[in-house]
């Protein structure tokens, strides 16, 4: 024992007592075990469990004064062998029997298990005989109202046999192993020992992992009894290969993810909390330190930070996430606070436009900030010797009470508007207001349009400092058709500008607009681009009559990843030698992906709004004749491992004259690689055929040791792939799939031909076709 050994214990040890058994003697090398019911006989166990409230037992057995056991402190070559951090309601009857074998014994890694089962056995035997062999064993005796006990007990006969037999015994007998209840009304089945290849160590293993436990509503003295484990420590690491009994199944713990968030002066921002568990068990939320300079509301996960008034600078605040029986590592959300956007907090504004003789304009009233607006009254004076006010309405952004008083008397326009909630979050036109220019205005008269008497409200009317910012309108001669940016020429960067619009990325004024709405139907869309770019390259005008096309299909490939990378989505059509253009509007979750940008293919000339979460939109032209499929190509950050539709909300197709093209949607979806699969399948082989190497994709639904073996026509093992270990999940892609080079075991090149792939997944077991091509 090495007393200056450093303790690795998770707990005081107050008392310990040591029972010393001499070993049998052997009739040959290898030494007979301790007959462990005589022991616990001799130190009366069930005293100590039961009356003197014994917690944790502990076994060891060694043969040799060369090999001793473990030092005091249990710290041996393995780290720590107490295990103490394991849940303390592992054990029925004891909270914790630990039986510790050193290889020493010089038997098998079968026969050392064996050990183990009949040492536990002996101290349930000692606790309480009759429960045991009823319960576990399944012998009683109905008739005479006694106990018999067949030998072994456990370790060596299936529960409620109709017959007792060794486990290496190919005799078959009737047992409920597979479908055990305390109450003997499990259903029964015919079985020996093929069931387990008739090997010593997977029968042992079948047995403890099968019949005692939780799940089987094992009650002792009124108390359900939970899982049980045993712990085998082995000195010289022999055996340690192959033994699975407590590693697969121990509870990881789960894990919180820190976060980094942005906000400004006196502005809330909504934080959606994530973490995982590796078990996939349900986790729940605690915030486990409060933010210093600001407070949080809701429950978690969706809560809301709230910044002290005023405040500027940085803060945070920790969570972490339990599975029902762990906790995660706390997290860190970060938050920092900036000052507003621009000096005057919340601000509306009218923009500089331009407008014709005669014309309707469209004169928006934009706001920086709509964040918690409930309501306004807005006042907007005019020239009326200039413009004829005409209407306002509110535009999306708002969908309260609104209401209009046009007092054109007094050139000014009075605006309320009120809701019972306040805006959640968005910026942009608040109101759209339409005047009509008189015709025998001046050409290159300006005319101010101004803000008065403006006050704004939350939704318990508590007073919002808002700031304004006027306006003015100068009258400029008609529109040209397609000259967007106005300086007298029609050119590719027109078409640009065109598509801005359509995507939402500009806001156009009134002559901007006129321009850019190449073919007058009031909506400026990519046609009008195509339109435009006709005309700038000196085509022909475009034929008017629409034409009927049914086979333009527009569809999104499925794609996987996993939190915290980033995945690519191509958009793509089926007929692309038919396509001048398009706008296309997407929707997805926001809570699992963010777009990062959009790229076009060559000869694209594209324009993306990725600005509002969980929406895109594409407006886009081409400058020659696609040749691929691809239209362009959407790049995501995974935020969550989790689903996301990616689903086409809207789309306009049109061909080379600017004419809609009837089209078909075909919606793609984002799933994580670490969510298991609906079933375990194995799939088809690609390329297929192929020259010289393949990728093998399958999917799982629960971990599993992976093999895939490939055959020729003839049933000959060409090649295995062992793949190890895998989570459940997907491994669809080139980096994740099984992949083969064409060759043999011996790295030979294989010949042309029909092959076969077979995957073993646990229990699991298929068989697809491919075939190599040279």
């Amino acid at each position: 024992k090495n007393s200056g050994a450093e303790p690795s214990l998770k707990y005081n040890v107050v008392k310990t007592y040591e029972f010393l058994e001499p070993l049998p003697t052997g009739s040959s090398q290898y030494p007979t075990p301790p007959d462990y019911n005589a022991i616990m006989k001799r130190i009366d166990i069930a005293n100590w469990v039961e009356k003197q409230g014994v917690k944790e037992i502990w076994i060891w057995g060694y043969h040799s004064s060369k090999v001793f056991p473990w030092e005091s402190n249990m710290s041996g070559p393995y780290g720590d062998i107490s295990n103490s951090s394991r849940d303390p309601n592992d054990l029925p009857i004891l909270s914790k029997t630990y039986t510790v074998y050193h290889y020493n014994y010089l038997c098998g890694t079968s026969e050392a298990v064996e050990d183990h089962m009949h040492q536990i056995e002996a101290i349930f035997n000692h606790v309480d005989r009759k429960w045991f062999w009823e319960k576990f064993v399944g012998a009683n005796d109905n008739s005479k109202g006694k106990v018999v006990n067949p030998g072994c007990g456990w370790s060596h006969f299936p529960p409620n046999a109709d017959a007792d037999y060794d486990w290496a015994n190919k005799k078959y007998v009737s047992t409920d192993i597979e479908d055990w209840k305390p109450d003997g009304t499990g259903q029964k089945q015919s079985m020996n020992c093929e069931k387990w290849d008739c090997n010593s160590l997977k029968w042992f293993i079948y047995w403890m992992q099968s019949v005692p436990g939780k799940d089987n509503g094992l009650i002792y003295k009124g108390n359900s009894l939970p899982n049980w484990w045993t712990f085998i420590a082995d000195f010289d690491g022999s055996m340690k290969k192959g033994l699975k009994l407590v590693s697969e199944t121990q509870n990881k713990a789960p894990v919180a993810n820190s976060q980094s968030v942005t906000t400004y002066k006196n502005t809330p921002i909504n934080i959606t909390l994530t973490g995982s568990d590796p078990d996939n068990n349900p986790i729940t939320y605690k915030i486990s330190s409060q933010p210093t300079n600001g407070n949080l509301s809701g429950s978690a996960p969706k809560i809301t930070y709230t910044p002290k008034t005023n405040f500027v600078g940085s803060d945070s605040f920790t969570f972490t996430v339990n599975d029902g029986s762990l906790d995660s590592k706390k997290a860190t959300i970060s938050i920092t606070i900036k000052e507003e956007q621009n000096t005057g907090g919340k601000k509306l504004s009218i923009p500089e436009q331009s407008g014709s003789p005669g014309k309707d304009i469209i004169i928006p009233i934009n706001i920086n900030d709509a964040t918690g607006l409930a309501g306004a009254d807005i006042t907007v004076t005019y020239d009326k010797k200039i413009l004829t006010f005409k209407q306002a309405v509110n535009t999306e952004l708002f969908n309260g009470n609104f209401a209009v008083n046009d007092v054109s008397s007094d050139s000014k326009v009075v605006i309320r508007m009120a809701s019972m909630k306040g805006i959640e979050k968005g910026s942009g036109a608040l109101i759209n207001m339409t005047f009509t220019v008189k015709a025998n205005t001046t050409i290159g008269t300006e005319t101010p349009i101004n803000l008065t008497d403006v006050s704004a409200f939350d939704e318990i009317a508590n007073s919002i400092t808002i700031s304004t910012q006027n306006g003015k309108l100068k009258i400029v001669s008609a529109c040209v058709k397609g000259d967007v940016n106005g300086d007298g020429a029609i050119k590719s960067n027109d078409v640009i500008l065109a598509l801005r619009i359509s995507a939402g990325l500009m806001q156009a004024d009134q002559t901007q607009f006129c321009a850019a709405d190449f073919n007058d139907d009031g909506a400026v869309k990519s046609n009008d681009a195509i339109l435009i770019l006709r005309k700038s390259a000196g085509m022909a005008p475009a034929i008017k009559e629409n034409i009927s096309i049914d086979t333009v299909k527009l569809f999104i490939n499925d794609a996987y990843g996993s939190q915290g990378k980033a995945v690519n989505m191509p958009i793509m059509i089926d007929n692309p030698g038919m396509l001048g253009g398009g706008d296309i509007a997407i929707v997805y979750d926001s809570s699992v992906l963010r777009a990062r940008y959009v790229t076009s293919s060559s000869g694209v000339i594209l324009a993306s709004n990725i600005s509002n979460e969980g929406q895109i939109r594409l407006s886009f032209t081409n400058t020659e004749k696609l040749t691929g499929d691809n239209i362009a190509k959407i790049e995501f950050e995974v935020l969550v491992d989790s689903e996301s539709p990616i689903k086409i909300n809207k789309a306009e197709l049109y061909d080379y004259d600017g004419r809609t093209l009837n089209s078909k949607w075909l919606d793609g979806k984002f799933r994580s690689y670490n969510i298991p699969a609906e079933k375990t399948s194995l799939l088809q082989n690609y390329p297929n055929p192929f020259n010289p190497e393949t990728w093998i994709p399958y999917q799982l639904k629960e971990s599993n040791e992976v093999k895939i073996v490939i055959y020729d026509v003839s049933g000959r093992k060409i090649r295995s792939l062992d793949l190890g270990y895998r989570n459940a999940g997907i491994y669809t892609t080139p980096d994740r799939s099984a992949y083969w080079d064409g060759k043999n075991e011996s790295g030979e090149t294989v010949t042309s031909g029909v092959y076969f792939y077979t995957i073993q997944a646990g229990s699991f077991t298929d068989t697809r076709k491919m075939i190599i091509k040279k």
